[in-house]
């Protein structure tokens, strides 16, 4: 179910699945009912506001598809603003000012581009992706 919410976020944000899933993976383990010490939700860890611009209510980043949905929108405007993948995901982290400012870390993003890159071979094996199109 996960997996398939993934997929149909990451075609309607035109957004690699693989980055979505390596998303959830470093923000909540997969883990739906997540809350972060400042108050992020859900697999994708996004705050109500984000829930609340994109027309759900914060409790309902609980639900995986929804979190997902929050989620790939918010890292499709990274990717949009700053051009750079990294830079995109240590803006999903540590939020867009922080990168402006210059003083940011790239630990996350670092981490995170590395579990994209096992979660093709998890794709292919079960079924999600095909490697031949």
């Amino acid at each position: 179910v996960i997996v398939d919410s993934v997929i149909k976020s990451a075609e309607k944000y035109d957004v690699d699945e693989k980055l979505v899933m390596a998303i959830a993976q470093t923000e909540s383990t997969y883990y739906r009912d997540a809350v972060s010490c400042s108050n992020y939700k859900g697999l994708m860890q996004t705050g109500d506001i984000l829930a609340e611009e994109a027309g759900y209510t914060p409790q309902q980043l609980f639900e995986p598809a929804v979190s997902i949905d929050v989620g790939t929108s918010y890292i499709d405007e990274k990717l949009e603003e700053f051009g750079d993948t990294r830079l995109a995901l240590t803006a999903y982290n540590q939020g867009a000012g922080t990168v402006y400012s210059g003083n940011y870390s790239t630990e996350y993003a670092d981490l995170a581009l590395a579990r994209m890159l096992a979660m093709e071979h998890f794709l292919v094996e079960n079924g999600y992706i095909n490697v031949y199109n």
